[in-house]
């Protein structure tokens, strides 16, 4: 028996199967492989989507890489299990002649093992490949079932991740929308009210990127039900009134920062996960902007030292639109609605 063979396949076997579990089970996102594979091909997709311009290939990636990482799952997993059958001549034998398998055959029968009952041309001799040749079998059916069952919530996690960057967008399409429809000649009173159910969904979202990582590769082509987008306008928004509104007119901390905190831990999770602040952030936006709705504004130095604040968090924002294959320019520039 080749001990070498065998352990690699089995080292194969519980690499494979614990990507597979950590990505599909574990609260804390994708596996080392199924991070590396996806975070590779999402990159490659954004080198070509800065070059056409258009959103088409960004977005089927997320289908892309979902499949990629179920196709290497089964490969892997294939392939440690062959390893496996090949580290002893005898360990698979024609049923006819008994003559012991070659190469080929071994890697044909790990293949019907794994992933159907198989039609009895070639078989496992002896116990202790018996006993393999079933605990493969019951492997490969897990493994299998694991996947499209994560299949179903990622895809309505994709759909649901849509529906809330388009409720978003319902309060307006840019940051200036929001705050002219939210402001009512002298407060923000109503404000509070559209903010609150934002806030669980932002919320459920943030815990749905922790369960299904490749939920992050899934990217809308329009502008209106692009979570980034969407989730920067929302938050701009919400500076320019928390930093620049004076005091008198501003609302109530109470009402605009748990949104403002669950959009905080939205990014401490991607920052963990799938992002890098941008070098630097976006520019600041001007007091003018709330001074041609007629609300009164803080002084300049006092609205900038406000805005510098929140920097690093201006960073992550601009990070995660540019990382979706938009510009900061689609969050205050009303937007085409599809691309």
């Amino acid at each position: 028996m080749n001990v070498w063979f065998f352990l690699g396949g089995l080292a194969a076997i519980v690499f494979t199967m614990i990507d597979a579990l950590r990505t599909t089970l574990a609260v804390r996102g994708g596996g080392p492989l199924t991070g590396q594979v996806a975070q590779g091909l999402w990159r490659g997709a954004q080198r070509l989507h800065r070059h056409t311009g258009g959103h088409r290939l960004l977005r089927v990636m997320g289908s892309v890489i979902f499949l990629t990482v179920i196709a290497l799952w089964i490969l892997m997993l294939w392939g440690g299990w062959t390893l496996a059958f090949l580290s002893a001549e005898n360990a698979v034998v024609a049923s006819a002649t008994q003559a012991p398998a070659d190469f080929w055959s071994r890697v044909y029968f790990t293949g019907f093992t794994l992933y159907t009952l198989g039609i009895g041309d070639y078989v496992p001799q002896g116990a202790l490949w018996q006993v393999l040749t079933a605990l493969a079998s019951l492997n490969g059916l897990f493994l299998v079932t694991l996947a499209l069952t994560y299949l179903v919530p990622v895809v309505s996690a994709a759909a649901q991740e849509h529906q809330l960057a388009g409720t978003i967008a319902d309060l307006g399409a840019t940051p200036e929308e929001i705050i002219e429809r939210a402001w009512t000649g002298d407060g923000f009173e109503g404000l509070g009210q559209h903010l609150a159910p934002l806030i669980s969904s932002i919320e459920l979202h943030n815990q749905r990127h922790l369960i299904y990582p490749v939920l992050h590769y899934f990217h809308s082509a329009e502008a209106r039900t692009a979570i980034s987008v969407n989730i920067a306008v929302l938050d701009e928004a919400l500076t320019l009134i928390a930093e620049g509104a004076a005091p008198g007119v501003r609302p109530a901390s109470l009402t605009t920062q748990p949104a403002r905190d669950a959009i905080a831990g939205l990014l401490s999770m991607l920052q963990q996960q799938y992002i890098e602040p941008a070098e630097a952030p976006p520019a600041p936006p001007s007091l003018d902007l709330l001074e041609a709705h007629g609300i009164p504004t803080v002084d300049a130095a006092t609205y900038r030292q406000g805005i510098e604040a929140h920097t690093d968090r201006r960073r992550l924002l601009r990070a995660y639109v540019e990382q979706d294959g938009w510009s900061w320019d689609q969050v205050w520039q009303h937007p085409q609605r599809s691309a």
